[in-house]
Formats: structure tokens, C-alpha cells, sequence
């Protein structure tokens, strides 16, 4: 081939290069900020739904921490009034409290202690407090009466 038609075939070359590949001149680095923008907005995402998690957790574990001795004072006691009807009175059907006895009590584990160097014994706080409210047969107000009792129980635990 002559030199001259090398130099055309270049030519063509180049123009039917530079018209095919021009317009995409620059989209590969638009292309990798797009892919970086996506990436950091999921990571976005992610970070923020870890921080919110990790908030509630906190949140619910404070709920729980503030609650947990409503739940021991209200759920621990038991009712058991004593009831007695009049006849004479005009709304016999009712019936009338003559006493109320509410029971609470509250058992913790003191843990496993040494009694001596081969009895190991667990130790177990229990705590109660008897309310008996009443109406007084002879001048007929109110009256209460309040129990403690304390108890500590040793459980021998078998070692092996």
C-alpha cells in the first residue's frame, strides 16, 4: 500500500473513532461518582437504622429498669377479702367487706456462700409484709394491722 493511502485509512479511522466514541467521553467517571453516591447513602442508611436500634434498646431498657418495681409492689399482692351479709338491712343482696388481707412479699438470691471449706450453701432472701384491714366489731371504724417477716433460707448444694 502507498503511504498516502495509509494516511486515508488513518484519517478514516480516526474520524469514524472519534464520532463513535466522543459522546462517551467523560460517562465512565459520571458512572463511578453515581456508584460512589449510592454507596454512601446506603451506608447512610445503614448506619442511621444501627443508631435508631441501638437508641430503642437503651430506651426500652430504661422502660424496664423505671417499671420493674411497680410490677414488685402492684403484681406481688393477693386480696382476699372476708365478706358478711345483714338481712336486716334494706339492700341485703350487697354484700359488705369485713376485711381485706393483702400479702407482698419478695425473694432474692443472696448467692452460694461457704459455710465451712466443703458446704457450699445458697442463700435465699425472702421478705413478706401482711396488711389486714378490718372493721372493728365493737365500735365499728377502721382498723389495721401490718406483719413483717424476714427469712433466710440456706439450700445445701451437692458438690461433685
Amino acid at each position: 500500500m502507498a503511504e498516502t493511502d495509509e494516511e486515508q485509512l488513518d484519517l478514516m479511522l480516526r474520524d469514524f473513532l472519534a464520532e463513535t466514541l466522543n459522546p462517551k467521553l467523560g460517562s465512565a467517571e459520571r458512572h463511578f461518582r453515581q456508584h460512589l453516591e449510592i454507596q454512601r447513602r446506603a451506608a447512610w442508611r445503614q448506619r442511621a437504622w444501627l443508631m435508631g436500634a441501638f437508641i430503642s434498646g437503651i430506651a426500652a431498657s430504661v422502660a424496664v429498669l423505671w417499671a420493674s418495681p411497680l410490677f414488685k409492689t402492684m403484681g406481688s399482692g393477693t386480696r382476699s377479702p372476708i365478706v358478711k351479709t345483714d338481712e336486716h338491712l334494706p339492700n341485703a343482696n350487697l354484700i359488705h367487706p369485713v376485711a381485706e388481707q393483702v400479702v407482698q412479699t419478695r425473694t432474692t438470691d443472696e448467692g452460694v456462700f461457704m459455710l465451712d471449706d466443703n458446704t457450699p450453701v445458697r442463700v435465699v432472701h425472702r421478705q413478706s409484709l401482711e396488711k389486714t384491714r378490718y372493721l372493728d366489731r365493737n365500735d365499728g371504724g377502721p382498723s389495721q394491722t401490718v406483719r413483717p417477716k424476714d427469712d433466710l433460707v440456706l439450700i445445701k448444694l451437692t458438690t461433685y
